[in-house]
């Protein structure tokens, strides 16, 4: 089911599937999200837990047991509840049933509202963990933007700019495994102590950027003469991926914030040593955001 917001001339759409963000205009003006096509991608702006990316063979062992965890999680194509909705804002909760358990066995309620701003929105997960044990997981964000945002622009008008200067490794796939693990050979030098990265189609040549740790706080998809774009200000994000399906020169740009990296080639399998894991005790919540502004 389908609800809309509106908001000072913001007007938003979201779904109970996914709990997503799918359509964001202002003033009636260009939509800014992109809105999915079987040529290059059909999602949206897709929320993933309790994993970022893929595992290694997709399984992880957890408490000792394997279990098999599909790509991105498994609550992006899932129903979520309704639980609130004003005129600018809505949340919705996925919370562990039958299924969930098969693959991943803690309890947990996993809340995304969305809430509209003068001049864009703001998503904030919250995860509780219901439990009796500590819970293990990672989470993100995956909103795609429609690049080019003007008619008349190419996407190689338009530049990622960061609020700091990114010291450290930036990950993306190796040509004969594109399957999302992290190599240390595929580590990319010339995106270290950047601030600034001119877009084109062949960065993502070998699939997404993949920032290991964020000195940023803020970071903006915006045209090159500095005049419009998008800012993503993050909180309590550590990672980030920025992708583009490969080879497709598909006319969007996804800017992701998470909190744990894909899997690296030597990695053990067991969950609680996934670089960045998050450990949430029994009873205890933790929340993440990010605010998207337009420019």
């Amino acid at each position: 089911m389908e609800y809309v917001l509106e908001y000072q001339g913001m007007k938003a759409i979201c779904t109970t599937t996914g709990a997503e963000l799918v359509s964001l205009t202002k003033d009636g003006g260009r939509e800014v999200i992109w809105q999915g096509d079987e040529t290059y991608w059909n999602g949206r702006n897709p929320n993933l837990f309790p994993i970022v990316c893929s595992l290694k063979n997709s399984k992880t062992v957890i408490n000792g047991v394997e279990y098999t965890i599909p790509k991105h999680g498994f609550v992006r194509r899932k129903e979520f509840e309704l639980v609130e909705k004003t005129d600018k804002s809505i949340t919705f909760l996925y919370r562990d049933n039958e299924e969930t358990k098969q693959h991943y066995p803690f309890s947990f309620r996993f809340y995304v509202t969305h809430t509209l701003t003068e001049d864009g929105f703001i998503t904030e997960y919250r995860v509780e963990n219901t439990d009796k044990q500590t819970m293990l997981f990672g989470l993100g964000g995956h909103t795609a933007y429609n690049c080019p945002m003007k008619e008349g622009d190419s996407f190689t008008d338009y530049e990622i700019r960061f609020s700091e200067t990114e010291t450290h490794p930036v990950y993306q796939c190796v040509a004969e495994d594109l399957g999302g693990l992290l190599y240390e050979r595929g580590i990319r030098k010339e995106y270290e102590n950047v601030s600034v990265i001119p877009l084109k189609y062949d960065i993502f040549d070998l699939d997404a950027l993949m920032f290991s740790k964020l000195n940023s706080k803020k970071i903006q998809l915006i045209h090159q003469s500095g005049d419009y774009g998008v800012e993503v200000e993050v909180d309590g994000f550590s990672c980030l991926g920025i992708w583009t399906p490969i080879k497709k020169e598909a006319p969007f740009l996804c800017i992701e914030p998470w909190t744990i990296i894909p899997d690296k080639e030597d990695t053990t399998g067991v969950f609680s040593e996934k670089p960045n894991i998050t450990a949430l005790e029994a009873g205890k919540s933790k929340t993440y955001s990010y605010r998207v502004r337009l420019i």
